[in-house]
């Protein structure tokens, strides 16, 4: 059985970290700069799955990366992650949780089916020359009831 939390302590930080760092290394350095903390899915007392959360201001955060562990995926941990997020960021004092979403890599309906509204698509070209690439990402947000 999993175990969903959020994860404020250096140590529990520490092992998000590292699960992106060993799994996925472009969203290491992101995911260190922008998490103030992580939503954690436990298994057999280890962090395999995990999402950095961020704060814009007081009450209003947002979501930075999703990682599971290669040899916990597809079984939707990832899905069961977001679901999680919003009572458990609802004690943080979350009224307005805003996500953006690269719809080549994670399908953003998963946040749909979740409760999340999309406010708005962007395609964004970045590189140089010739590495140019484009970059499609959808907005989110879900406003927290009382």
């Amino acid at each position: 059985m999993y175990n969903y939390t959020i994860i404020k302590d250096k140590k529990g930080k520490e092992e998000c970290l590292n699960l992106f760092f060993k799994h996925a290394k472009k969203l290491y350095s992101s995911s260190k700069k922008f998490s103030k903390f992580f939503i954690a899915a436990i298994y057999d007392e280890k962090v395999i799955g995990c999402m950095g959360v961020g704060m814009k201001d007081y009450g209003n955060y947002n979501f930075s990366h999703l990682i599971v562990h290669p040899d916990h995926r597809r079984k939707g941990i990832g899905t069961e992650i977001i679901r999680h997020s919003v009572p458990l960021l609802k004690e943080e004092g979350a009224w307005l949780i805003t996500n953006h979403k690269s719809s080549d890599l994670m399908p953003y309906q998963i946040f749909e089916d979740l409760g999340f509204k999309l406010v708005g698509k962007r395609i964004l070209n970045r590189g140089f020359k010739e590495k140019l690439y484009q970059l499609n990402l959808a907005y989110l947000e879900q406003t927290i009831e009382e």
